[in-house]
């Protein structure tokens, strides 16, 4: 993947992305970006970090997708001041939502060593304060890791393991919220568990019509 692209294309590329999918963003948050998504195809070339292979992936199915999806759950992230980005991989869920959401303390929690590396290395050059958890999350509840308000993760299990294994790291009345794709769905299967589901919110990114959803559930310590 080339490296050449500049900060005005990359600019010009995703506003016009954000203007398309009625997301308001300004030329600063853009300029953050295009320094995170340089250093990502930068470590990318020697650790294989992501499969994306353009510029253009970046800005749709990774930017614009999380930017869509966090318009469309204001409210919740609102009720939110500690929030992990379990099973992180490059940080973009952390990353993007700790540039547009400054107030929200971030953690990311991711078990690969080299992608925690840039995780770090990322948050450093963009001036981001967060936690680092280079682990993986267990059915039975680590001591060390503490709660959150919310826990979001795109994908990194299917929907019911998710479930399991992040219910133990939510405070009681806090979130989990799974980014699913378009042929992802959710069915009550567990109902002794204590994350009740709330919604399925769904959207669809313009210009290529991705189709993503959001699986959203909260703690609930009486189903305990």
């Amino acid at each position: 993947m080339s490296d050449t692209f500049n900060l005005s294309e990359f600019t010009n590329q995703l506003l016009e992305g954000a203007t398309l999918n009625q997301i308001e963003i300004n030329a600063t948050f853009c300029a953050k970006l295009y320094k995170y998504i340089h250093l990502l195809i930068e470590w990318n070339s020697k650790f294989n970090i992501t499969s994306h292979s353009s510029v253009s992936d970046f800005i749709y199915k990774d930017i614009l997708d999380q930017l869509i999806a966090f318009n469309k759950i204001p409210t919740y992230l609102s009720k939110t001041t500690h929030l992990m980005d379990a099973g992180a991989g490059a940080g973009f869920s952390g990353v993007i939502l700790a540039l547009y959401y400054t107030s929200i303390e971030i953690s990311f929690l991711e078990k690969s060593r080299k992608k925690m590396n840039f995780i770090r290395h990322a948050c450093l050059d963009l001036g981001i304060k967060a936690n680092f958890i280079n682990s993986s999350l267990n059915l039975t509840q680590d001591s060390s890791i503490p709660l959150f308000d919310m826990i979001i993760s795109r994908a990194t299990w299917d929907i019911p393991l998710f479930r399991s294994y992040v219910q133990n790291y939510v405070q009681n009345n806090g979130y989990a919220i799974y980014f699913g794709g378009p042929h992802q769905f959710y069915q009550e299967k567990q109902l002794n568990q204590n994350l009740e589901f709330k919604d399925e919110l769904q959207y669809t990114i313009l210009p290529y019509n991705y189709y993503r959803k959001l699986f959203i559930f909260q703690k609930n310590n009486s189903f305990t």
